[in-house]
């Protein structure tokens, strides 16, 4: 199947050139909102949420409460070479890009993803008043945005 468009749902957009923790140091205002930094690492520097309590006031907020504990129980530890490396990428993919910025979003700054949707994607970003996991606190509007978008990418 062929790749007609890119979605990006709350993400850290890369920064070409540069690793995820440069992007951390030198952005302003900060991609990450202050409860990521409550995670913990292992010696191979991968890092995960040790709390129920934490991770769910970042990632799962608008979730119903037995929905956000199977999904913190199903999280996984994650590596760390996303981190430490360059962004492979010499430049976007030549595609048809869409962001969605979760406007309660307690994980990806919403302020720094409507910046970089502008400055980096050069595109308007779509909102969604949702927590970062829309996929879980509001299916039914994240299906709707993602219909309308695949349906404007295929019509290109």
């Amino acid at each position: 199947m062929k790749v007609r468009g890119l979605v990006y749902l709350a993400a850290l957009l890369p920064r070409i050139g540069a690793s995820l923790r440069d992007q951390l140091r030198d952005s302003e205002p900060s991609p990450i909102v202050q409860s990521m930094f409550d995670l913990d690492y292992d010696e191979q520097e991968r890092h995960w949420w040790p709390r129920f309590e934490t991770a769910n006031a970042s990632l799962y907020h608008d979730c119903d409460p037995q929905l956000a504990r199977a999904a913190f129980d199903r999280l996984r530890r994650q590596g760390s070479r996303p981190m430490t490396e360059t962004s492979p990428l010499n430049h976007w993919p030549d595609l048809p890009s869409a962001y969605i910025v979760c406007s309660n979003d307690h994980n990806v700054s919403p302020q720094w993803g409507r910046r970089a949707a502008r400055e980096r994607l050069r595109i308007e970003p779509h909102e969604l008043t949702s927590d970062h996991s829309p996929m879980l606190s509001h299916p039914a509007e994240l299906a709707e945005i993602l219909d309308n978008l695949a349906q404007q990418m295929t019509s290109r």
